[in-house]
């Protein structure tokens, strides 16, 4: 009987102890910067107030290449979206090689081995964000 008792016991704590780590999911991790959850490159960030359009996006990885054009639409400001990608870039390491403006925006970026084009666009109600993200060409 007192085996059963220990053998319980052991396994309520264990439990407990699971359900305390799973509990608690977010303890000890630093902060993160606020970028869209639905970002899909890890050095270029998106801000959160903007909605991938998965319908119209494309995104092909494998072990050796990553490339892709994500579509994303929001109420975010123009000169807001600007702004924010020519301040968080340079901490992804990204160089701005050129820019273009008339009519929207059309910035574009490199750094070793790859190419980063971001086009802003103002559409009736909201702004079209065009990320094209992949290799660069020698």
């Amino acid at each position: 009987m007192k085996r059963h008792w220990a053998w319980g016991l052991a396994a309520a704590a264990l439990l407990t102890a699971i359900s305390g780590c799973t509990y608690f999911p977010g303890a000890g991790t630093e902060p993160v910067p606020q970028v869209s959850p639905t970002f899909r490159f890890e050095d270029v960030p998106v801000p959160p107030t903007m909605e991938l359009d998965t319908r119209q996006s494309f995104v092909y990885e494998s072990n050796v290449i990553r490339a892709g054009v994500l579509i994303y639409r929001g109420n975010e400001k123009y000169e807001e979206l600007l702004r924010f990608f020519r301040e968080n870039l340079k901490q992804y390491n990204w160089r701005q090689v050129s820019s273009f403006e008339h009519e929207g925006a059309l910035l574009n970026y490199e750094k070793p081995g790859w190419s980063l084009s971001i086009e802003v666009r103002r559409e009736l109600g909201s702004n079209l964000l065009v990320i094209r993200y992949g290799p660069k060409q020698t």
